[in-house]
């Protein structure tokens, strides 16, 4: 399945007032969001709507809040829920993100290495042609 990707960045958080959506609709959407990396989905779908239309993302229900339209002060529930797959995923790159960091400072180490060994052989060479001038004086 394609996933939707912005580059190295993942949407965090969506919101979503889909209360006056139809179920139809509803699903079409889930869809787009499944194939999603967020972090945080806040939408007006309880939360076995959520579990059918999410199959491939592990959401864990946090809080049902019920907001208020400023103007219409018409109330609706809404559902907030974490993916769970979102933080294995951010663990799993920051995990990466140190490996490639250890490779880094070991290649940067072995580098290091390189130019003393270098500078050690220059040096005794060196030494070992004062040493010739000396004797040809």
């Amino acid at each position: 399945m394609e996933k939707f990707s912005f580059g190295d960045d993942d949407i965090s958080h969506i919101y979503c007032f889909n209360a006056v959506f139809g179920d139809e609709l509803n699903k079409q959407i889930a869809a787009v969001l499944d194939r999603t990396n967020f972090r945080v989905l806040a939408w007006c779908k309880d939360h076995k709507f959520t579990c059918e239309c999410l199959p491939n993302t592990e959401v864990r229900f946090v809080a049902k809040e019920l907001i208020c339209m400023q103007g219409s002060g018409e109330s609706r529930s809404v559902y907030i829920y974490e993916n769970e797959n979102y933080l294995r995923r951010t663990d799993a790159s920051r995990l990466r993100d140190l490996k490639f960091e250890e490779k880094r400072k070991l290649n940067f180490a072995k580098a290091l290495a390189q130019l003393d060994a270098a500078y050690e052989k220059e040096r005794r060479c060196a030494d070992v042609f004062e040493q010739r001038m000396q004797d040809f004086a």
